[in-house]
């Protein structure tokens, strides 16, 4: 018996890219991530599965093999680390340049 494919809404699209996104900060954050932080849950099986490669997001689970809408811009894990550190650099940058008085 086939099975049935789940309808995968937009919402919970943006729910697990939302929670992938806050766990990654918050591992950059703290230093402290565990292996499965650059991880997505699939919205389509529910596992802890989805992985970026050269091709995209995808569903490692045989059964499922679920991959985000081709518009959907899901950031990879080392895209998100380089964005972090940056915008820690321009924060600093920013405080350096309110302490001196410049506004730019």
């Amino acid at each position: 018996m086939a099975q049935k494919e789940k309808v995968v809404t937009r919402s919970e699209i943006r729910r697990v890219i939302g929670d992938y996104i806050r766990r990654m900060l918050h591992s950059f954050e703290t230093m402290r991530g565990m292996s499965t932080d650059g991880l997505i849950q699939c919205p389509s099986c529910g596992c802890f599965g989805m992985e970026c490669g050269p091709n995209g997001w995808n569903c490692l689970v045989t059964h499922c093999q679920y991959r985000f809408p081709e518009e959907t811009f899901v950031p990879s894990p080392s895209f998100l680390e380089s964005y972090y550190k940056r915008k820690k650099q321009e924060g600093r940058m920013d405080n350096l340049l309110k302490s001196l008085g410049i506004e730019i």
